[in-house]
């Protein structure tokens, strides 16, 4: 049985997102955003990128948010480098949308998770992500 799921980067220039079966990147795309749009367009945006890749074998999408988001509700506060995201319930419209579950967390915390369970910290106890941007 196939682990199938969607990992999206919110970039304050682009939207990044693959979709992983098993553990393994099989379709990867990259689209470009105008990060000064209003709220609606840039979301629109978002959800034509995820229609492109999703298929009905995935099971749920998991958000890398470069900004303030509190994780337990979906909620995106703020992005810096698209002024138009503020309180942006994301996780409710997609799940809404797509009708699987959705979890969305700051990306420098989604890079650590990636990292100790895919990457160079597999295996250890405890290790140090640091990202600079």
């Amino acid at each position: 049985m196939n682990s199938e799921y969607i990992g999206v980067d919110l970039g304050g220039t682009s939207f990044s997102m693959g979709r992983v079966i098993n553990g393994m990147v099989v379709d990867a795309r990259s689209t470009q955003i105008d990060s000064k749009k209003s709220s609606e367009v840039i979301l629109k945006t978002l959800i034509d990128s995820i229609d492109a890749i999703i298929t009905p074998e995935v099971k749920g999408i998991g958000v890398g948010v470069p900004g303030i988001v509190e994780p337990r509700n979906g909620v995106i506060y703020d992005i810096q480098n698209i002024p138009a995201w503020k309180e942006v319930p994301l996780q409710a419209i997609l799940e809404r949308k797509y009708n699987v579950p959705v979890a969305l967390n700051n990306d420098a915390n989604c890079y650590a998770l990636g990292e100790k369970r895919f990457g160079k910290g597999k295996g250890f106890h405890n290790f140090v992500g640091l990202t600079l941007g």
